[in-house]
């Protein structure tokens, strides 16, 4: 499912502009793969499930030491990688100066998996996502009420599952609907009729009294958090880290973005197979699953360890992970 969002190809790419970056920058050669791209997502993913509150004590050896994590990379690799990886040719830089155009390949991948997906109800819910970030950017917005309201915007539409509506061509209603504040609404699917009667406080009567209230409004109410479901989705395991490099904190979000829709999707194609609740994995584990699948696709060579040393890690690698049910048990026996 992940595949969908994140092919082969966007790894090869990665490791390839990686790689071109490193030399422009310092002349020598970084030797990094695609499966090492992998890695780092997956240490990312595994992260963002098991909180540690230092990002050094993954690879504690004298503390709490993660072991999916600290066996499938070295710490001072990864963090080369985190801080040196690119998805273009930044000597490419375009003529408009486009700000976004360092992370645009992969919010392009991303976007055109989302329009892939069969457009199968009729209502869908439209609002501004946030990416959270502190640090500077050209692009930063504060957006008030917002749970964090400091950050990149962006604008997403997401499904909601409900009665079928017929959309009118060319015609739009629009209804004010006055309660405590005039609410003003702009609908090419319904308008204000049929009204249905809502209840509502009245400061006068001090008390519930009832009101007829505009379909479009019913809508709205009814269909407008699908945005707010995957943002809660998103925020149970929010891949976390502290950078400067807002570019980075995209495409960790789109990563993100990636594998809750990737995990949707899977949801509903076995709720389809009339599998059981049991069977059916739930966020935090498909999310492991996906981290153990980037994680096990550790480079067999690399330029500063032996053939031996590699079949030794693979060995410990593998048997770490079978042992990851316990460590899971264990990690959340200690934060409650």
């Amino acid at each position: 499912y992940v595949k969908k969002y994140l092919s082969d190809e966007h790894f090869d790419e990665a490791a390839l502009f990686t790689n071109m970056y490193v030399m422009n920058k310092t002349g020598k050669e970084l030797k990094t793969t695609a499966n090492e791209i992998k890695n780092v997502y997956g240490v990312h993913a595994m992260m963002s499930v098991f909180k540690y509150p230092r990002l050094k004590m993954y690879w504690d050896s004298k503390g709490m030491c993660f072991g999916p994590i600290s066996q499938a990379i070295k710490r001072d690799r990864f963090l080369k990688l985190r801080s040196s990886l690119h998805y273009v040719d930044i000597n490419n830089r375009p003529i408009d100066n486009y700000r976004f155009w360092k992370v645009q390949p992969t919010i392009d991948r991303v976007r055109n998996a989302c329009r892939n997906i069969p457009r199968l109800v009729d209502c869908y819910s439209v609002d501004e996502q946030m990416i959270p970030f502190t640090g500077r950017c050209p692009n930063r917005q504060y957006v008030k009420n917002k749970p964090r309201p400091t950050g990149l915007k962006n604008f997403v539409i997401t499904t909601s599952k409900g009665k079928e509506f017929t959309r009118c061509e060319n015609q739009i209603s629009a209804t004010k609907w006055k309660v405590s504040k005039c609410v003003t609404l702009i609908s090419s699917a319904t308008g204000a009729e049929p009204y249905s009667l809502v209840k509502r406080w009245s400061k006068t009567e001090n008390k519930e009294i009832e009101i007829p209230c505009p379909d479009v409004v019913k809508s709205y109410n009814q269909y407008m958090g699908g945005v707010d479901v995957c943002d809660q989705q998103m925020e149970c395991y929010r891949t976390w880290i502290k950078t400067r490099k807002w570019t980075f904190k995209v495409a960790l979000r789109f990563i993100d973005l990636s594998i809750v829709n990737a995990w949707m999707e899977y949801r509903e194609d076995s709720q389809k197979l009339r599998k059981r609740n049991n069977d059916i994995m739930d966020l935090m584990h498909f999310k492991i699953s996906v981290a153990r699948e980037w994680l096990t696709k550790s480079p067999k060579k690399r330029a500063f360890l032996s053939e031996e040393s590699n079949s030794s890690d693979t060995e410990e690698i593998k048997q770490q992970f079978k042992d990851l049910k316990t460590i899971e048990h264990q990690f959340h026996q200690k934060q409650k």
